[in-house]
């Protein structure tokens, strides 16, 4: 487990931080691809906008193989991020989990995470990773990123581009998409997505799995923040489901009581939290498709922290 934290001057100093923090803690770095073990395989890439990740099953010279269509990013939409931006890497083994959340303009966030699941019997090679956009927003045309939120957290996404923002397994909208998962159920091997529920290549948001009780927080009785798993599930026949993925190491979670940023103490277990996009207190649940918002009212995150 490792925790790293700095500023960079440009996406390619991003870049280049994510994969050193990657390489002196079990991932190794060949011909610009990480990989961990011979089972998951990701690539870097940036340009001034954005920084790109994407997925794959293997790796032949400075390409992946086996790689879904898109990828996902961090992206500076229509010049609007200043840099230098903050960064945090948060990083674990067994299983292997990569957490990367930045911080700009003060009190702006996106988070880009991968790694493998540790979920048994799902088949394939487990590797999953999600972001903050889909690959294919045009970040310079695309207007200033407004999210939305529906009251049963079954989308979540942002107008900048008509797809779903924030990640980690909890953002749908449609067409476009930000989360995915490589395995192997109902003998259809291949990547799974959020954009649809078909059976073979869709999964349903983690999100939706705990609205009622992330919409209920903070309770009257208790005013402390409560992480509630992050555990998409991916559509089998008959209409069942199989959790595909749960991530160890981070958690959904409502901050009206907490700064984003700040540290909160559970036992022996400690956990930085962030916002999903950026805090506003005022309207807490957030705002539907119909106007969206710079703000992602009180929804935030965690992720588990072996900092000093």
């Amino acid at each position: 487990m490792a925790y790293v934290s700095g500023s960079a001057a440009s996406f390619a100093d991003l870049k280049s931080a994510i994969e050193t923090a990657c390489t002196s803690n079990g991932w190794s770095l060949t011909s610009g691809v990480l990989s961990y073990g011979a089972t998951a395989y990701f690539k870097l890439t940036n340009d001034t906008t954005n920084l790109r990740l994407d997925g794959g099953t293997g790796q032949s010279g400075s390409s992946l193989t086996g790689a879904y269509t898109y990828g996902v990013k961090f992206a500076n939409i229509a010049s609007t991020m200043s840099f230098p931006i903050n960064y945090e890497i948060h990083l674990f083994e067994n299983p292997a989990e990569v957490y990367i959340v930045i911080n700009y303009n003060s009190d702006f966030y996106q988070q880009m995470s991968f790694g493998i699941s540790a979920m048994p019997g799902i088949g394939g090679t487990g590797a999953w990773f999600t972001g903050m956009f889909d690959s294919r927003l045009n970040d310079a045309t695309a207007t200033v990123s407004k999210m939305y939120i529906t009251a049963n957290l079954s989308q979540i996404g942002t107008q900048a581009f008509n797809g779903p923002g924030f990640g980690l397994f909890s953002s749908f909208g449609g067409t476009y998409h930000t989360s995915f998962l490589h395995c192997g159920l109902d003998s259809t091997v291949g990547w799974r997505t959020l954009a649809v529920q078909t059976v073979g290549t869709g999964m349903y948001p983690a999100s939706v799995h705990v609205a009622g009780i992330l919409s209920g927080l903070p309770t009257l009785a208790t005013q402390s923040t409560v992480l509630l798993p992050i555990g998409p599930s991916v559509t089998r026949n008959s209409n069942g489901r199989t959790l595909g993925v749960r991530l160890e190491n981070a958690r959904l979670c409502r901050i009206d009581n907490i700064v984003p940023g700040d540290i909160v103490t559970y036992g022996a277990e400690q956990w930085v939290v962030y916002p999903w996009y950026r805090k506003d207190s005022t309207t807490r649940d957030g705002v539907p498709w119909v106007t969206g918002a710079e703000h992602s009212g009180t929804f935030g995150f965690a992720v588990r922290y072996t900092g000093v």
